[in-house]
């Protein structure tokens, strides 16, 4: 699935672990996992270089982000919100096209990393 650009799994319930293979996906430029019940990012996912859109929501599982985010260089508009993050990655500052970012009701967020301040 080399060529493929939009991947939506919302709503999969029984959805608990994206497979590491997702990085072979390097023309993916949406993905859509709101309402699943992921707990984790897999670390290939730094890799998706073309990916703009990522939509995270509601996974109610998922704790923390993982600092390969970082490398999402052209994403632009990230949504955690009710998740149950309790911390930012540092490198998140490193996201210079992210325009949008979406945190509302994780209610064990109770401080932004200095980078992301620094953005606002």
């Amino acid at each position: 699935m080399e060529k493929l650009f939009n991947l939506n799994l919302s709503d999969n319930k029984r959805l608990v672990k994206l497979p590491e293979c997702i990085e072979e996906m390097k023309s993916l430029t949406r993905l859509d996992v709101r309402g699943c019940d992921l707990d984790c990012v897999p670390q290939g996912m730094g890799q998706l270089e073309k990916l703009f859109n990522l939509n995270w929501s509601n996974n109610k599982r998922l704790m923390k982000l993982p600092e390969c985010i970082e490398e999402m260089k052209s994403l632009t508009r990230l949504d955690v919100g009710g998740c149950d993050l309790d911390c930012l990655p540092q490198g998140m500052g490193r996201l210079e096209k992210l325009y949008r970012l979406i945190l509302k009701d994780n209610k064990r967020l109770v401080k932004l990393p200095e980078c992301i301040e620094q953005m606002t």
